[in-house]
């Protein structure tokens, strides 16, 4: 079996199928693996790329019990944000909303934040509760077809007007569809209560970051016999009929399987394999896909630590959706970086803002592109001054990439971090699928199910139990919780 992409998804693609006994590959077209969970090095600084935290890794929780299966856990140092702070809420012109773990916590801190909506807060955390309950993949609970997945086709906007009229706490609500990378009008209630529900229930950084993840992966796939090709990047389908018989990489080489998994996004595999290799139907689908949209990061090594910022996850409201800012310095919280002081800051950017210079090559791009990654940068950091004025006069050295360095490294069609979008108008029939007409190609990743760590990580299974046999690794990780399967 051959795996295209070693990101997260293909690595646990890759695990979960040389466990079951079969030969896997996986042909990773940059130098390493990881993808989003990648690092790079400047100046003896490792930066997170795609990983800033995971949701639900306390014991008997969803995410501890896929990397407890994956044999992954027990290689990783885990570090608990403080469960009575977890997140910090910068909002201009008020006092800062502190969040602790736990749907009760939560509610009562809002609560007391919001006086008057009481009634709608409560209903807002029943329904969560009940969307959460409804993903069986994430709860290992079988459920009736008619209760699966619940409020996929409603935006989180409808709901939160639906419960509120107090305009601070509906501007609240809206804002943590912010994680989704979706506006509020867009992003499904269902993805809304599976990325936020994850990280109320417990929320975690692992030591070493990304990196970490992306070397406990690696090493458990390779101990069952795994092969890594890094640096092969596939260019080309050979096709027998409804069957791919071999890709070839653009450094020559060729790879025959009788089963092919493609995890990068669906639109660039589309480009590789050619018209020929999908239904019309199914191609013009894939075409006319809304992406996600890209990232603006930046990076800061510090002279000293932000300790304003200590042990916890940050978000700078903006006037706008689209001007909220993510930062964290794990730095502050990480004994692995040794002395080094750290800032990350994450904002989306639609691909439009930097498509113009999409012809220019990495390494060389333009003098006006590299202008607007400075004055994109100064801005951003100017905005956390503000509520982190220790960054002040404090910063050594800076980097920042922008939807073109996600493209570059990862491929992903229009330098989407997360893939085609899950929008609301891309639910039910319209949704991404993981079989085509091709019968030995399967699609996997951010594009095919729930985006982020937890949700690839469950997409990963669906495909492979899909592979094995329906009810193969259901069958394993429900037994391992001593649930009949």
């Amino acid at each position: 079996m051959t795996v295209i992409g070693g990101g997260l998804a293909g690595l646990t693609c890759g695990i979960l199928l040389a466990e079951a006994g079969h030969k896997v590959t996986i042909l990773e077209q940059h130098r390493k693996p990881g993808g989003y969970l990648s690092q790079f090095t400047r100046r003896g600084v490792a930066f997170d790329i795609g990983f800033h935290f995971i949701g639900s890794l306390g014991p008997g929780e969803p995410a501890w019990t896929f990397l407890t299966h994956l044999d992954v856990l027990d290689r990783l140092k885990l570090i608990r944000f403080p469960p009575e702070r977890f997140f910090r809420y910068h909002i201009p012109g008020s006092s800062p909303l502190d969040l602790p773990n736990g749907f009760d916590a939560v509610f009562e801190t809002l609560d007391r934040r919001f006086p008057g909506s009481h009634t709608g807060l409560m209903r807002l955390k029943d329904m969560m509760l009940q969307t959460m309950a409804s993903f069986s993949w994430y709860n290992l609970q079988r459920m009736e077809p008619d209760a699966r997945h619940l409020n996929l086709h409603v935006s989180v906007k409808e709901v939160v007007d639906g419960l509120t009229t107090d305009p601070d706490l509906r501007q609240f609500l809206y804002m943590l569809s912010w994680g989704t990378s979706l506006r509020p009008d867009v992003c499904p209630f269902g993805l809304f209560c599976m990325v936020n529900g994850s990280i109320i229930e417990s929320a975690w950084r692992i030591e070493g970051g990304g990196g970490a993840l992306v070397a406990a992966l690696v090493e458990r796939f390779l101990e069952l016999g795994g092969t890594l090709e890094c640096g092969s990047d596939v260019c080309r389908f050979e096709l027998d009929g409804m069957y791919v018989k071999s890709v070839e990489t653009k450094e020559g080489g060729h790879f025959e399987s009788d089963l092919f998994i493609a995890t990068p996004h669906p639109k660039t595999i589309l480009e590789i394999a050619g018209h020929r290799a999908f239904r019309p139907t199914f191609r013009d689908m894939i075409e006319g896909f809304d992406d996600a949209p890209g990232s603006f990061l930046v990076f800061l090594e510090l002279g000293t630590a932000p300790t304003s910022l200590k042990d916890t996850n940050n978000f700078l409201f903006g006037k706008n959706w689209d001007e909220g800012l993510y930062f964290i310095s794990p730095s502050t919280m990480d004994r692995t970086f040794k002395g080094k002081h750290m800032l990350e800051i994450l904002s989306w950017m639609d691909f439009e803002r930097v498509a113009r210079w999409k012809g220019s090559k990495h390494g060389k791009r333009p003098p006006e592109y590299l202008k607007f990654k400075a004055e994109t940068s100064e801005k951003m950091i100017s905005r956390i001054r503000q509520v982190c004025p220790e960054i002040e006069g404090n910063i050594l050295n800076m980097e920042a990439a922008t939807p073109l360095t996600n493209l570059h490294y990862t491929r992903s069609h229009g330098g989407a971090a997360m893939g085609v979008s899950q929008g609301v108008h891309q639910q039910g029939i319209l949704h991404m699928r993981s079989r085509n007409k091709m019968r030995n190609l399967f699609f996997a990743g951010q594009s095919v199910g729930t985006p982020g760590i937890m949700g690839t990580i469950i997409t990963s299974y669906v495909v492979c139990d899909e592979i094995l046999g329906r009810g193969a690794l259901w069958k394993r990780l429900t037994q391992g919780l001593g649930r009949e399967a």
